[in-house]
This record gives C-alpha cells, structure tokens and sequence, in this order.
C-alpha cells in the first residue's frame, strides 16, 4: 500500500513539475509574452503592458517591437518619447514591417511639422510601406494626394491609392473611395458604387460610412433601417449619426416621438462641434421640448448658431428676442441689425418685423416731438393766463377759475390732436423659421 501511495506523489509531483515547465517555458515564448501583453492592453493595464511587450521585443518578435514603440509615442504605461519610440520602430522596419515603417513616417511627420526639416524622411517611410502593400499606408498616401498636404493635390493619383487600399479591405479608403464616387469628384458620379462600398466599410465598423448607409436608407424611406446605422455609428461617438437620431426622434420617423431622448442626441451632438445641433437646442429650449422651455437658454444657442454659419433663421430668431426682450435684455437697436441680417438673405419673417419695427420708431418720435409740443404749448398759455389774470379786478383773480380755464382749454387742445393722429398697432407674431 506504502508503495502505491509513494508511486502515486512520484506521479503527481512529476506532473506539478511538467505543468510549472511548460509555464515557465511559455513565458518565455515571445509569442506567448506578447500575446499576455495585448490582453493586459486591452485591460488598460498599460504597465504590465509594457513589461511584457519588452520581454517579447528583446527576443526579436516584431508585433511586440510595434507596441512598445506605440507605448512610447503615446506615453502609455511608460514616460512618453518619439526618440524611444523610433528606436523601436526602426527595429521592426529592420525586419521588414511595413506597419513600422508606416509609423516611423507618423513619428517623422511629427517632427517635420515642428523642424521643417524631416518631411522628406516622412514620405519615404510612407511611400516604402505603401508600396509594399500595407493598406493603411496607401489609404494615407490617398489622403495627402487628395488634400494636397506635403505633396502637389492630384486627385487622380488620390483614387489610384485609395483604389489600391481598398482592394485590401481598408475600411478608411473605401469611405474615401465611396465619397469620390458619390459627389463625381474627378471620377464619374457613379451612386451605386458608392453605397456599396460605403456598405463594405459599414460592414467593417467606420462609423463614417455607417452614417452614409443610415442616410441611404432614410432618403429612401426606410427609417428602422437608418436607426440602425445611426445607432451603430452614435455608439462610436460619430456626432453626425447622432444629429440625425436627434432629428429622427424630434419629429417621430424613429417609430416614436420622444423630446427629451431627441434632446440628449442634439446636445451629445452639439458639445461634439455639429453646428447644426446648436440651432436644434435652441428650438427645443424656446418652446419648452424635452426641457423646460428657457428664453435665456434658447437665446444663447441661437446667436452662437448665427455667429457660426450666418444662418438666416437663427439670425431671424436673434433679432426678434431682441426686439420681445425674451431671454435678454430688449434692445431695438440690436433687434433691427440682426434683423436686417436675415433681411438680406430674403427671410420674409424678418422683413415684417422690420417693417413693425420701424413702425412702432416712428410712432415714438411722433409721440416724443407731441409731448414736447405740448409742454411747449402749455408753457405758453400759462404765461396767457397769468397775463389775462393782470388785467383782471381783484375779485375775478380766483386761482380756482383760472385753473379751470386752463384745463379746459388744455383738454380741448388734446381732442384737436387725438382726431389728426395715427394709431399704431404692434402685434405678437407667433414663432417662424
């Protein structure tokens, strides 16, 4: 029995070893240690990160050497340093990675732009790596063709790149490649291609393209379809996609009317730099949609709208909370310019206030020139009276009587000018885009 019990530690102590061995070998595997380092990266543990991406790196492994120069141009989980950064990158390039040579492009463009003087290096790390066949280097040579940036703008030469990077499956150069198509920009408007390649980038998560296909779908009708698409690229923080389900949510084409969801997606939108969400949240604030209606508020929103695009609408709205004191102190004189800004760009709105405006001017000066004329008129008869009381006896110099004169003569003065003046009526006008 004795033996048997011994036979069967030997066994277990043996296995307990074999286990601990194939451990610490697998440690030392760079495969395995860079393959630990992604999964402590995707945890945001940048330190155990990197301590693990350096141990995979040290032995040669070119994946591990692209991350710990990533680390060090980020500055995640180590003091952040291009210098760093480049060695590592310069290591992968080395053994023939044309992602590091895309990225020591990145790391000499940053450079370029503070120097002047690495531009040219910049370039050749991104043509060496585009060459080879790495997409995202040609999708990026498509957009500095395309904008002109360190480069002369050819267009054509833009669409060969992003035609390349799209063949790859490049999320970025299909987009790129399906905007092309759509807007005829140097090549023939062709909507078809364009929506199917916005959908094969859709397919692979650009919130860019999935935005497209949501508006596809919507110009087309089918609202459950674009609310998918938006939502999709609303989750990824596209401010766009989250306009639109502001909008689709503001006025029932999501299935449903619902203010205060439609208000969270207009500001989410706005505080991402939509401008036309700016505008929205002013709407929804003035007629009290999804929040408490606030003038102050609604004002705010729409002269920062009109300050940004010179909308005529938000330019409208301005002048007339102006011109009611609604949100902010009333001011005629700022309610006629921006006023007359909306004027001039035909908003009819606008050119009835105007016109209300000026109205209601002339009516003030006519009635001030009145009451000047009337206390002007009143000295004078006063004078009158005294003068009359003068040559009166003792016994007809009663203040009462003469009081009396006066007043009477004051209210028959008042008739002559009510029956000749004109009446000025200054209606409310309802809210209007």
């Amino acid at each position: 029995m004795r033996n048997v019990v011994s036979l069967v530690l030997v066994l277990l102590l043996f296995g307990v070893g074999q286990v601990i061995s194939a451990v610490n070998e697998k440690e030392k595997d760079p495969m395995a240690q860079y393959e630990i380092g992604m999964d402590y990266l995707r945890e945001k543990n940048y330190a155990e990160a990197y301590k693990w991406f350096k141990k995979s790196a040290s032995q040669k492994y070119v994946d591990a050497q692209i991350e710990v120069g990533n680390l060090y141009a980020n500055g995640n989980g180590i003091k952040q340093s291009d210098k760093n950064a480049m060695s590592w990158y310069e290591k992968a390039a080395e053994q023939g990675s044309n992602k590091a040579k895309f990225y020591l492009g990145k790391i000499y463009e940053k450079s370029a732009k503070s120097n002047g003087k690495d531009l040219e290096q910049a370039l050749k790390y991104y043509k060496q790596a585009a060459e080879d066949g790495y997409p995202e280097a040609q999708c990026y040579m498509g957009d500095l063709y395309y904008n002109g940036t360190f480069v002369k703008q050819d267009k054509e030469v833009a669409y060969e790149w992003y035609q390349k990077a799209s063949i790859k499956k490049d999320k970025k150069a299909q987009y790129c490649l399906a905007k092309m198509y759509e807007e005829g920009d140097f090549i023939v408007k062709d909507y078809k291609k364009a929506i199917n390649l916005y959908k094969e980038s859709s397919d692979s998560g650009y919130d860019k393209a999935q935005y497209e296909v949501g508006n596809d779908y919507y110009n087309r009708g089918n609202y459950k379809a674009a609310l998918k698409f938006y939502k999709e690229a609303a989750k990824q923080g596209n401010i766009d996609a989250k306009y639109a389900l502001g909008y689709m949510y503001s006025n029932g084409d999501a299935g449903e009317t619902d203010f205060e969801v439609a208000f969270r997606y207009f500001k989410e939108a706005a505080d991402g730099g939509n401008k036309d969400a700016v505008y929205m949240l002013g709407d929804m604030y003035y007629k009290g949609l999804g929040r408490s209606k606030d003038d102050k508020k609604a004002f705010e929103y729409y002269k920062k709208y009109a300050d940004l695009t010179k909308d005529l609408d938000a330019q409208y709205m301005v002048g007339y909370m102006y011109s009611k004191g609604e949100g902010v102190k009333q001011n005629n004189g700022e309610a006629k310019k921006w006023l007359v800004l909306a004027a001039k760009q035909g908003h009819e709105g606008a050119k009835t206030k105007l016109k209300e405006l000026n109205a209601l001017t002339a009516a003030s000066v006519s009635a001030e020139k009145e009451t000047k004329s009337k206390i002007k008129a009143g000295s004078l008869e006063k004078e009158l009276v005294e003068k009359k009381l003068d040559m009166m006896s003792e016994d007809e110099k009663n203040f009462d009587k003469a009081k009396s004169k006066f007043e009477e003569e004051e209210v028959r003065e008042e008739k002559k000018v009510q029956k000749n003046r004109g009446t000025n009526t200054n209606r409310r006008r309802g809210f209007r885009r």
